[in-house]
This record gives structure tokens, C-alpha cells and sequence, in this order.
């Protein structure tokens, strides 16, 4: 089972890092180079920073129960904050929240979702048109509740 394997390799861990730091540090980044006005090379810098917090994550300490949980909420702080970016990255305009200075503006080609699927090594990117999304959840909900009766 992947999750019991992933539990097991954490707390394997020898490391002397602790997971709140790089939560810390996870904040720091994603206000300084994702935050509110966002451009291609804070952007860049940003992915460069998280990149670098990844690579700490097999060097945490983990030497009570309260430490697994945390060092499982870095891992996921990590991962949830470079998604953000990278589509932050794609995103070629300005929509809603987010805003790019160097894309002031909305375009409409870019009515779409930009979704993130777990591949076997790393993430696959697909992009969504507006609506489509929320029509193959919509689906699947139905087809589980419907197995469920």
C-alpha cells in the first residue's frame, strides 16, 4: 500500500529538519513570489525555492506522533504550493485573484481549468475548458452515488 509505505519512509527519516520550518518556509516563499501580483520570473524563483523544500522533506525528524502529522502536512504544503505556482505559470493573463503583471489582461482563450493528474512519475497538465470540468465531477458524483443505492 502506497500510503503505508510513504508513512514508513517518514518515519525512517533521520533528518534534523523539522516539518513546521518548511511549512514556515513554504509561507515565506508563497507570499514573496506567488502572493498577490504575480510575473513569469517571481514565478520561476518561487518553483526554484520549493524545489529546494522538496528536497529537504526526506530530511525531516520525526520522533513523535505530532511530528508524522506535521511532517505529512509539509509534504502537502509543498506539493499544494507548487501546483499553485506552476499553473500560476501556464496561466497567460490576468482572471479573478490572480494577476500577472506581465499578463495585465483576461483573454478569453483562457476559459479554462488547469488540471493537475498524479502520473507515475510526476504530475500530467490538461487543460480544461470552462464548464467541462465541473460537468465530469458532476458524473462521476452520480455514478458513485448511483453504485451506492
Amino acid at each position: 500500500n502506497f500510503a503505508l509505505t510513504d508513512i514508513n519512509n517518514l518515519l525512517e527519516s533521520r533528518g534534523a529538519i523539522r516539518p513546521e520550518s518548511i511549512k514556515k518556509e513554504v509561507q515565506k516563499v508563497m507570499w514573496s513570489y506567488v502572493g498577490i501580483v504575480r510575473s513569469r520570473k517571481k514565478l520561476e524563483i518561487g518553483l526554484k525555492k520549493l524545489s529546494g523544500l522538496k528536497k529537504n522533506l526526506g530530511k525531516m525528524r520525526i520522533k513523535s506522533v505530532p511530528d508524522l502529522i506535521n511532517a505529512i502536512d509539509a509534504r502537502n504544503v509543498v506539493l499544494a504550493a507548487e501546483l499553485v505556482a506552476r499553473a500560476s505559470l501556464i496561466r497567460k493573463e490576468s482572471r479573478g485573484a490572480h494577476y500577472r503583471e506581465d499578463y495585465p489582461k483576461q483573454k478569453s482563450e483562457w476559459l479554462k481549468h488547469i488540471v493537475f493528474r498524479k502520473g507515475n512519475v510526476g504530475f500530467k497538465k490538461t487543460l480544461k475548458p470552462k464548464g467541462l470540468l465541473a460537468k465530469e465531477l458532476k458524473r462521476k458524483i452520480e455514478t458513485k452515488h448511483h453504485l451506492l443505492e
